[in-house]
């Protein structure tokens, strides 16, 4: 089991570019001021506008969400409900 959850910490890190597992117990700390994490909420709703048909009963799912940016701009911009 412990070899499991190495290869899981392992798989972590190298996805955050990290050298080591050393810092994993202190990402959510680095973390912790960013709102934003990964595609910038300007550019979905962009795409969105661009794409995407909106009316009264239209409702988008956000997978991979994140911290929620992207989730809230919707919200508050499009007056939609979107689940994250």
């Amino acid at each position: 089991m412990k070899d499991i959850e190495n290869k899981v910490q392992e798989k972590v890190a190298s996805s955050l570019t990290a050298n080591g597992i050393e810092l994993l117990p202190f990402i959510p700390y680095l973390l912790q001021d960013l709102w934003e994490l990964g595609s910038s909420p300007e550019d979905i709703m962009h795409l969105i506008k661009k794409h995407i048909s909106i009316s009264n009963n239209t409702k988008m799912l956000d997978l991979a969400c994140g911290k929620g940016a992207v989730s809230v701009n919707i919200c508050k911009e499009l007056n939609i409900e979107t689940k994250g």
